[in-house]
């Protein structure tokens, strides 16, 4: 079997914060250089306080005292307000049907709200109403998101939580962190004032997972 190998062009971008508790990308569907100012309603940064940044992933990992957030560059966000039917696990694939262009993506993370997933699109481009499942074809498999909206795209901004903010599954992110870093695949914090000899870490290669067991 022939093996193709594609040329990858390395892309990246500026990201800034600002006085006013903004937050802006280098927004290349415009020009190089261009700062676009990225959404973050409801889940503002407070610049008077420490704030430290760092990239993994794709994403931008913003540790802030309390305000711990994603600025996500490469997943896709879909919503359905009926929720899960059934919730797909980190790096289940998930499948909309379409008789010319069909859609999968790989999960990546989803949030406390039942409502939201997020993923990487390997396939196709998801629809409004159609319903995501866990197999291809019409029909097949379990649904996962009954009638979702269309697909949004990227960049994204959301809390940073464990996966599904499932605690007792996933563990806890410390209450309060001011430094960050990623470190050999995992996510690290530290700062919390009331802990400031403590350091956590992520699993390796999965920011949502942060449980932990004694050794």
């Amino acid at each position: 079997m022939a093996v193709i190998l594609n040329e990858r062009a390395v892309i990246k971008r500026l990201i800034a914060v600002s006085g006013a508790d903004k937050v802006y990308y280098e927004d290349l569907t415009v020009a190089a250089g261009t700062m676009t100012e990225l959404t973050t309603t409801g889940e503002a940064i407070d610049t008077s306080d420490n704030l430290n940044m760092f990239e993994a992933f794709q994403k931008v990992f913003v540790v802030n005292g309390a305000k711990l957030y994603v600025a996500d560059f490469v997943n896709t966000k879909i919503t359905d307000a009926d929720g899960f039917t059934n919730k797909p696990s980190r790096g289940d694939i998930v499948h909309q049907y379409h008789a010319t262009d069909p859609a999968q993506m790989v999960v990546d993370y989803i949030d406390s709200t039942n409502t939201v997933m997020y993923g990487y699109v390997t396939a196709g481009t998801f629809r409004i109403t159609v319903a995501i499942r866990t197999a291809a074809g019409d029909g097949a498999g379990d649904v996962i998101f009954p009638s979702p909206d269309a697909g949004l795209a990227k960049p994204r901004w959301y809390a940073w939580t464990p996966y599904d903010d499932d605690t007792d599954t996933y563990g806890s992110l410390p209450a309060k962190a001011y430094l960050g870093c990623l470190y050999r695949g995992r996510c690290v914090l530290s700062g919390n004032p009331n802990y400031p000899h403590q350091w956590y870490m992520s699993k390796i290669g999965d920011p949502w997972n942060w449980v932990y067991s004694s050794t």
